[in-house]
């Protein structure tokens, strides 16, 4: 099996190359490094593979060996809410941006409200935390492919730290996105073989229910093992909370056409809302078929694979997870480069920087980050645990209302948002280390606060010049 598995690993490796040698070949400039344009398919993949990618085979599948049924509630809010973040920021954000000449999230909130810290404070705080995130997904890889494939943990972090960073340095965000469409595909079409097979070994989908019944009522129930509040919040933070993802806001960039919006919205949420399902349902599978407690639920699913599927569709679903992981990683990557080099270095460090010379040191950056992220994922911090336990609260409280009224309201002013990417994700912070009182997740007064902060302190500080704002407004 290992044989076969490493074969197939190996095709997989062989097309990252190829995508990312292509990406190469067709962009030279620092634009087609950092923000080309791409169609409507590619955009609404790379955005799924993103949004979803271990979250969704690895996590999803171990909430429905865990939680049960009642982790179904999730499928639709995420799926709704990426979609809604297309439909909600791609039009204006495609006038806004060209007129702006933006190539990153940083620098677009920097010029859209004429502020260079804004601009610096946005770098920060997505560099700070995608750090923190690329850990989380080479861990993550790791402790999956190790267990598939009876590997030792460093080798599979090593392997797939190294080729993410490869291509993300070699090709570019257009190689990033191409090799999310292969990603995006090939976790759809994993566990699109796998459920059929998983689900006939417990008898149906039916007896899927009463099988799950007959080990715990409460798995078949809402709110089940769930607190009603704490379902309920999750239910939020799945779609609200995607709106604030500057992973996923950064494909709104992309866009080149606004009439391809409607089908990157239709494409996106059709596609999550599969996988969501399939993969929630594998986990509910694996709970019948392996109903002692794992070391760990995030084990459900390539424990399952190993149990029901022959090798060579084993290690297909193998290279599916690990296409997940690293979907994740190669857009982590890109941001974080992308954030030190444009939005520090040749804005703040040296203004005389050539856009070659910021896309050279991007990628030689993301080499970095690439080994950085490896090295902490075979020796994580401790501190690093706690970080991570909210890193959606922060960005979406950083990023969502920027975003939000940057786009839509001119009374928004640079002083107003400041503020707001100052206490929103500081409200996190403090609710977290507070305990999240009431079993409120740090999202949610983070947002509020955040929400509230713009328009309250936009209606007593300068306004932007109406020359710049009639520019950026059609009527």
């Amino acid at each position: 099996m290992r044989t076969l598995q490493i074969v197939v690993i190996l095709i997989y490796v062989a097309a990252c190359y190829w995508i990312a040698n292509n990406a190469r070949r067709q962009g030279s400039t620092l634009k087609d490094y950092l923000c080309p344009s791409m169609g409507p398919w590619t955009i609404a993949l790379t955005g799924f593979a993103t949004a979803f990618s271990t979250s969704t085979l690895v996590v999803g599948a171990g909430f429905g060996y865990q939680y049960g049924a009642s982790v179904l509630w999730f499928a639709v809010p995420q799926a709704f809410g990426l979609a809604v973040m297309f439909l909600l920021f791609s039009a204006p954000m495609y006038d806004m941006r060209r007129k702006l000449g933006s190539l990153t999230v940083s620098e677009f909130l920097g010029a859209r409200f004429k502020s260079d810290k804004i601009r610096g404070w946005a770098a920060i705080i997505l560099f700070v935390f995608c750090v923190g995130n690329l850990i989380v997904i080479y861990r993550s890889l790791g402790l999956v492919v190790a267990q598939a494939m009876g590997i030792p943990y460093w080798v599979a972090v090593v392997v797939g730290g190294i080729l993410a960073a490869f291509y993300t340095f070699y090709g570019g965000q257009l190689a990033v996105a191409q090799t999310d469409v292969l990603q995006g595909w090939l976790m759809t079409g994993g566990v699109l073989i796998l459920f059929p097979i998983a689900l006939s070994r417990v008898g149906g989908l039916s007896e899927l229910y009463l099988k799950l019944g007959e080990i715990s009522p409460q798995l078949t129930s809402s709110p089940g093992n769930f607190q009603i509040g704490i379902l309920l919040g999750m239910v939020l933070v799945f779609s609200v909370g995607m709106l604030g993802q500057p992973q996923i806001l950064y494909r709104t960039m992309f866009i080149r056409s606004k009439k391809d919006i409607p089908t990157i919205a239709l494409v996106s949420f059709f596609v999550s809302l599969v996988a969501c399902y399939i993969a929630f349902h594998c986990g509910m599978v694996g709970k019948v078929l392996i109903p002692t407690e794992l070391a760990t639920s995030d084990l459900a699913m390539p424990t399952l694979i190993i149990s029901v599927l022959n090798p060579v569709l084993a290690a297909v679903l193998v290279t599916a997870m690990c296409a997940a992981a690293m979907s994740t990683a190669d857009s982590v990557l890109i941001m974080a480069s992308s954030a030190i080099t444009r939005d520090i270095y040749q804005k703040f460090i040296n203004k005389e920087a050539s856009d070659d010379r910021v896309k050279k040191l991007s990628g030689i950056l993301a080499l970095v980050l690439g080994a950085i992220g490896t090295i902490w994922a075979l020796y994580p911090p401790s501190w690093f645990l706690f970080l991570m336990a909210f890193v959606w609260a922060v960005w979406a409280a950083t990023y969502m209302f920027p975003f939000l009224y940057g786009l839509y309201w001119r009374g928004t002013t640079t002083n107003g948002v400041f503020a707001s990417m100052v206490l929103g994700p500081l409200t996190a912070v403090i609710w977290k280390q507070m305990g999240q009182p009431f079993h409120i997740h740090p999202l949610f007064p983070a947002l509020l606060v955040a929400g509230l902060t713009i328009p309250i302190v936009s209606s007593f500080t300068p306004k932007l010049p109406d020359e710049f704002l009639n520019e950026l407004f059609d009527k």
